[in-house]
């Protein structure tokens, strides 16, 4: 979890929205996001709806009903647009 961390706080540092929100763990569990697809050159609204403390991942389900049950947020980098994502620091 140690090595997670260290990757996640350095990506985040570097400007990574999607590392910043994977620091905030459970905290971004209900954020909207919408995910990039290179191969459909679009943007796919979605909602984060669980974390796994152990792996450090979260679960996306898509507005079209597509499941990603392991995302490892801070990978992926420009791919993800996050609504609001100040507010959920605050929370």
């Amino acid at each position: 979890m140690l090595f997670f961390s260290l990757q996640i706080l350095a990506a985040a540092r570097k400007g990574s929205v999607s590392a910043q929100l994977a620091l905030l763990r459970e905290k971004a569990v209900g954020q909207r996001v919408e995910i990039y697809w290179h191969a459909d050159k679009k943007f796919y609204p979605a909602t984060i709806t669980a974390f796994d403390n152990q792996h450090y991942l979260h679960r996306i389900e898509h507005d079209d009903g597509d499941i990603e049950p392991a995302a490892k947020l801070w990978e992926l980098r420009v791919n993800l647009l996050v609504e609001n994502i100040n507010d959920s620091y605050e929370q």
